[in-house]
């Protein structure tokens, strides 16, 4: 595994005196997840104070490999696109690395999905506005040291999901292991996210699938 060290905003220009081969960004403004904003200061200042040469690794949302993103998503992802463009321009050795959806350890760390799914089972009812059949792929934190550990195996472009999606059937045996369902609700468009596979794949190995445990542990963050 290579020497990394992680470091925060406050120390990112202490960054020059360090002299990395290898950078791995996954800060992103919270506020352009919901504005387009072109300007990422951030972006800006890790392309002055790192050397061109050194590789660099993004990390971005799987939402960019899908042939259509819904509205409330939109300005996220023409942020993502537009700091990877950046990137690209500047430095020469650059990995962007596409996320599925990523299991929230804390409160503070905002899923819509997964914060929907939990409030309204909080009224004992399953609410979807897609079919049943519809899949979404997660990705445990602890598989991003997939990534690091792969830093010279790693494309232009690469997406790291889990061998196997989720369904709206699987989120409904959860919920019917916790309480007495009164209602499911769900509609009749089939949507799978990833939508589709366009690129070079890494799979996480965390099982979601031998227990639920990772689902008890978001109940009790939301419950």
């Amino acid at each position: 595994m290579p020497n990394i060290k992680v470091i925060g905003h406050d120390e990112l220009y202490s960054i020059k005196e360090k002299k990395p081969e290898s950078v791995s960004i996954s800060a992103f403004d919270p506020k352009r997840k919901i504005a387009i904003n072109r300007s990422s200061n951030f972006i800006s200042e890790v392309c002055s104070l790192i050397p061109k040469h050194c590789k660099v690794i993004y990390f971005s949302t799987a939402r960019i490999l899908d042939n259509a993103t819904e509205p409330r998503h939109a300005a996220y992802v023409e942020n993502k696109v537009h700091d990877e463009i950046q990137l690209r321009a500047f430095f020469d050795n650059v990995s962007i690395v596409y996320l599925p959806l990523i299991i929230p350890q804390s409160r503070e760390d905002k899923n819509f999905f997964i914060e929907t799914f939990f409030k309204n089972l909080k009224s004992r009812s399953i609410v979807f506005d897609v079919s049943l059949d519809s899949s979404w792929n997660f990705i445990h934190p602890s598989d991003l040291k997939i990534i690091t550990n792969n830093i010279n195996k790693l494309t232009e472009k690469q997406l790291l999901i889990n061998k196997k999606s989720f369904t709206g059937h699987d989120f409904v045996s959860f919920a019917k292991q916790l309480c007495s369902l009164k209602s499911i609700t769900y509609g009749d468009k089939i949507v799978r996210y990833p939508e589709a596979i366009k690129t070079n794949v890494m799979y996480g190995e965390y099982d979601f699938f031998s227990n639920y445990n990772w689902l008890k542990v978001l109940d009790e963050i939301y419950g």
